[in-house]
């Protein structure tokens, strides 16, 4: 497992470094758009959802599966974030590897 996370990336970034950071021989890509990235794209930025998708249809064309992990999670939900309303408390992780550990095991089926 890699983390290839880079902070305040931005999805045309995200794409510029998208072979250098996800290996041959990957299989499996948990793809989560940072909080920059998520603003952009699920915002009104036009070239950031283009770079997203290709970001997407790259990997996938390679056969990798792609998890998309982001919004609808319910990590996010009142409890499960510290007081800065933004990074995840212990229980907002676990509801994120609760929901990601069976998706990433059907796509290494």
């Amino acid at each position: 497992m890699l983390n290839a996370g880079v902070s305040g990336d931005t999805a045309a970034r995200m794409l510029a470094r998208l072979d250098s950071a996800v290996p041959p021989g990957t299989k499996v890509v948990v793809f989560q758009a940072g909080g920059n990235v998520a603003r952009d794209i699920y915002g009104a930025d036009p070239s950031a959802q283009a770079n997203f998708r290709e970001i997407t249809a790259r990997l996938r064309a390679r056969g990798i599966h792609v998890v998309p992990a982001g919004p609808g999670m319910q990590a996010g939900a009142p409890g499960n974030l510290q007081r800065d309303g933004i990074h995840l408390t212990a229980r907002g992780h676990e509801i994120v590897a609760e929901t990601l550990l069976p998706r990433v095991i059907d796509a290494l089926r």
